[in-house]
């Protein structure tokens, strides 16, 4: 008896130098510098109206062919199916056309309307399993989360099992998700804190662990939209980028119009106090107090602007360098 349970223990254990001396392969990326690998467990999240299912079907077509994705090099291609829940066939087959028109035609990706496909069964999962394989899929793409739960977001329980069997469904099928959710409203901790980053993710806390990758999309006002890494496993987080919703051409463009480009802009005529540059922001581009500060601090840091303390020792004029 003891023999077998040595031989059916599951935990590996090695002498710890030994594991320090091992050759152990580098993360292959997919996207950027690890910004997606194979097998990855991506969550792209943000309230309704910032474009989320825009930037999830381009990033599908982007993989499948192999090309770049709003500005991120994208460096190996990868099969993918799109589960799409929401959207209606004849809506998604015109989004799907203007995709297709900046990211070529594909013989890789794959879509099915899972309206009425909830995986909440054994029988359910084994059929998208067997969909997978057979069409050899590297990465599976769901939108939203809740269409697809068949339970509460806000089931700690349920959740934390589903998500275990969807590791399960990666490891069976070599296979990588990405998955659309939404964002809370604002909650308050029994402390008065509020969430923030990337604990905003409604339901389980347990999400942000479980995730390599977590994108935050903000639509600070109509067309405009700001891409936030919120969590990178494998490297360090990349800066945000502005986009903006191309209405002719049906889809996310990155945007030339850059917080940092207002306060370039408006400080190559003079100075300005930070309550113009902030009044600026918030205006223009929807950005709060924290985020302006953020801005000014890494503007600042690279050289890009300064300010003079006015006769009063209290009052900064910030100016251009």
């Amino acid at each position: 008896m003891n023999t077998l349970r040595r031989i059916m223990n599951p935990i590996k254990i090695f002498k710890f130098d030994d594991f320090l001396d091992s050759d152990i392969p580098e993360v292959p990326s997919i996207m950027g510098e690890n910004l997606i690998v194979p097998q990855g467990r991506v969550i792209i999240y943000g309230q309704p109206g910032s474009y989320k299912s825009f930037a999830m079907m381009q990033l599908c077509r982007a993989m499948a062919n192999g090309v770049d994705w709003l500005g991120y090099k994208m460096k190996a291609k990868a099969r993918t199916l799109y589960l799409q829940g929401e959207i209606v066939p004849k809506m998604m087959q015109g989004r799907g056309l203007n995709t297709r028109a900046e990211y070529g035609k594909s013989s890789n990706t794959f879509y099915s309307y899972a309206r009425d496909l909830t995986l909440n069964s054994e029988k359910a999962w084994r059929a998208l399993a067997e969909r997978i394989l057979e069409n050899k899929i590297e990465f599976l793409f769901l939108d939203p989360l809740s269409q697809l739960l068949g339970g509460s977001e806000v089931d700690d329980g349920h959740v934390r099992a589903w998500l275990d069997r969807m590791d399960v469904l990666s490891t069976e099928t070599n296979s990588g998700v990405v998955m659309v959710h939404h964002g809370r409203k604002t909650t308050w901790r029994g402390d008065g804190s509020s969430y923030s980053g990337a604990q905003n993710l409604r339901g389980w806390s347990g999400l942000e662990g479980w995730a390599d990758s977590i994108i935050h999309l903000s639509s600070p006002k109509r067309a405009q939209a700001r891409l936030e890494w919120q969590k990178v496993r494998h490297n360090e987080k990349p800066e945000d980028k502005w986009l903006h919703f191309s209405q002719k051409n049906g889809i996310l463009q990155v945007s030339d119009e850059d917080p940092a480009t207002i306060i370039r802009r408006l400080l190559s005529v003079g100075p300005r106090t930070l309550g113009d540059i902030d009044k600026a922001l918030l205006e223009e581009a929807g950005m709060k107090y924290n985020k302006a500060n953020d801005l000014r601090k890494t503007l600042m840091s690279k050289g890009e602007i300064t300010y003079d303390l006015m006769e009063d020792n209290k009052t900064k004029m910030y100016r251009m360098v």
